[in-house]
C-alpha cells in the first residue's frame, strides 16, 4: 500500500480514528432527529396531546427542501453537530492521539447503537425496523468494548417507554425494540464480564 505503519503507529492513531467516526455518527444522529419525517410536531403540541390523552398527528414540518436526496435544514444541523462534537473537550480527551484507554472505542460503540436505534424508528419507511437488528449487533459491540453498556440498554428502553407514553406506540416501535433487545441481550450474554 506504500504506507509503512508500525504497530505502535496504529495504536497511537486508533483513538483519533475512532474519534472521527464518533463525530460523524453524532452528525448522523442529528440528521436523523431533524429530518422532516421525524419532526413534524413541536414539543408543545406533543405535551398538549399527552394531557388530552390523544395521539398527535404526524404532519410533515416546514423546511423540507431537498437537494441530493437530503433534507436541507437537517444537513445543516448534522454538520453543526459534527463540528461541535469534534471540539467538545470531553470527547477530545478520549480521542487524543496516543491515548490508550478503551473509551475512544466505547464512545463510538455508544453513538453507533444510538444512531441505529433512532434510524430504526424513521417514519415513512415500512422496513426501517430492520435497523433494530443492527442496533442489537452494535449493542453487542458496546458490551464487548466497555463496562458502561447498561447505560445504553437503559436509554433505549427509556426512549421506547417515552414513545409509548406519548401515544406513539405502533408496530414499528414494537418490532425495533424487540429485535434490538432480543439480539442485543442474546449476544451480550456471550461476553464474559
Amino acid at each position: 500500500m506504500g504506507n509503512n505503519m508500525s504497530l505502535n503507529d496504529v495504536c497511537c492513531y486508533m483513538p483519533v480514528w475512532f474519534g472521527v467516526i464518533t463525530s460523524f455518527l453524532v452528525g448522523l444522529i442529528a440528521y436523523e432527529c431533524s429530518i422532516p419525517q421525524n419532526t413534524g410536531l413541536n414539543v408543545l403540541t406533543i405535551l398538549l396531546d399527552i394531557i388530552k390523552g390523544k395521539k398527535s398527528d404526524d404532519n410533515l414540518g416546514l423546511g423540507s427542501e431537498r437537494f441530493g436526496g437530503l433534507s436541507s435544514p437537517a444537513v445543516e444541523c448534522a454538520l453543526a453537530a459534527t463540528a461541535f462534537m469534534a471540539v467538545v473537550p470531553a470527547h477530545l480527551m478520549r480521542s487524543v492521539g496516543g491515548g490508550y484507554d478503551n473509551e475512544s472505542i466505547a464512545v463510538t460503540a455508544l453513538c453507533l447503537t444510538f444512531y441505529l436505534w433512532i434510524r430504526s424508528l424513521r417514519c415513512g419507511e415500512p422496513r426501517s425496523y430492520l435497523f433494530g437488528i443492527l442496533a442489537g449487533i452494535a449493542y453487542f459491540y458496546m458490551v464487548a468494548a466497555w463496562g458502561g453498556y447498561v447505560f445504553v440498554l437503559n436509554m433505549v428502553g427509556i426512549h421506547a417507554a417515552a414513545l409509548v407514553l406519548m401515544g406513539r406506540f405502533d408496530r414499528k416501535i414494537y418490532l425495533s425494540y424487540t429485535l434490538f433487545y432480543a439480539i442485543g441481550t442474546f449476544l451480550a450474554t456471550r461476553v464474559p464480564v
